[in-house]
């Protein structure tokens, strides 16, 4: 094990580089929701060497290409209207849409693929678990966050939040995102990793190009929040005193 994989957590490695989360998910790593994790016992527990993903995680740095944004290097208030913007919307867009998809590919291909039955209630739990944790941040995470930036911004006191305790509200919003992953893992293992079979029709590829691109996004999601906007939260939060 290198000197430069001490300490360090998975979180921290692709809040460095973002283009990093692709090759943590080909190893089984989850880098989003228990990006605290060090590298070290993440490597154990999936059986990788950690050498060599180094060298992996190295390789993708070196290949150059466009770099996602730095997000890990935005002030708190950037980083919150980024989520919102970026992630947030990409749900609010997506969801419908692929609960409608795997609806109607269910009915026309259930025969031949059974296992669309499950895809589709895993679609519809995963709607039903996510819009209401979204709903949740943006009546009263973001307005609490917004508040606390102008607070620290101007010295002054951050008055009534949008919710009791800041801290209370981010640990609520940790155990969601548990469960938001646990659902990602199983609808994944569900749609056999997205794989379409060779008698796919236009409407089944949408479906998995949809569920594909609502899963990366949202461990994404989900470790930009766990790893960055939650504990500069909580630090902003301490310093103008808000409870």
């Amino acid at each position: 094990m290198s000197a430069r994989s001490e300490g360090v957590t998975v979180g921290d490695l692709v809040a460095g580089d973002p283009r990093r989360a692709k090759v943590f998910d080909r190893f089984g790593i989850d880098f989003c929701c228990h990006g605290g994790e060090s590298f070290r016992s993440a490597c154990d527990a999936a059986g990788a060497d950690p050498d060599a993903l180094m060298a992996e995680l190295d390789s993708v740095e070196a290949s150059g290409g466009a770099v996602p944004r730095d997000v890990a290097s935005m002030p708190l208030g950037t980083l919150a209207h980024h989520v919102l913007d970026t992630h947030h919307e990409l749900l609010h867009r997506e969801l419908p849409q692929i609960h409608a998809l795997a609806l109607k590919v269910r009915d026309v291909h259930r025969e031949r693929h059974p296992e669309l039955v499950r895809v589709a209630e895993l679609v519809e739990a995963l709607r039903a678990d996510l819009e209401p944790h979204l709903d949740k941040e943006e009546r009263r995470l973001f307005p609490a966050v917004d508040q606390i930036v102008r607070a620290e911004r101007t010295g002054g006191d951050p008055g009534p939040l949008p919710v009791e305790s800041v801290v209370g509200l981010l640990e609520e919003l940790r155990a969601e995102h548990e469960g938001a992953g646990r659902l990602l893992d199983e609808l994944r293992a569900a749609a056999r990793g997205f794989a379409l079979p060779p008698d796919a029709c236009a409407s089944y590829a949408l479906l998995y190009e949809g569920l594909a691109t609502v899963d990366a996004d949202t461990r994404v999601h989900v470790h930009t929040e766990n790893d960055l906007l939650f504990p500069a939260t909580e630090a902003a939060a301490a310093r103008v005193g808000a409870p």
